[in-house]
């Protein structure tokens, strides 16, 4: 997707090492990420993807793992359907298309 960007970042004070397997384990990731199945390498250009459910729908959001610096730098690049609602939103001045 092009044009379209949101960036967001945190600043967590807390012990480095647990805020990493926090972000990094999918067992841990599922507990604080709204149940979400995660799937990655966790290394530079691996996909990640997460898998959920919101308001009874299934969900798939993918990423790429852009830079991986343990225990002190994540950056993914994702794509999620609420992003490309907007974005059709944004396009064609009317309201965003409900998913299948």
């Amino acid at each position: 997707m092009t044009g379209l960007r949101a960036t967001s970042s945190r600043v967590i004070r807390a012990n480095v090492r647990a805020v990493w397997r926090a972000l990094t384990t999918p067992d841990l990731i599922k507990k604080w990420f709204f149940g979400v199945e995660t799937e990655s390498e966790w290394k530079v250009g691996s996909p990640i993807v997460h898998r959920g459910e919101y308001e009874g729908r299934p969900y798939v959001d993918k990423g790429v793992i852009l830079r991986f610096e343990p225990p002190r730098r994540l950056s993914e690049e994702s794509w999620n359907l609420v992003l490309q609602n907007l974005k059709e939103y944004l396009e064609s001045a009317g309201p965003p298309h409900a998913p299948p």
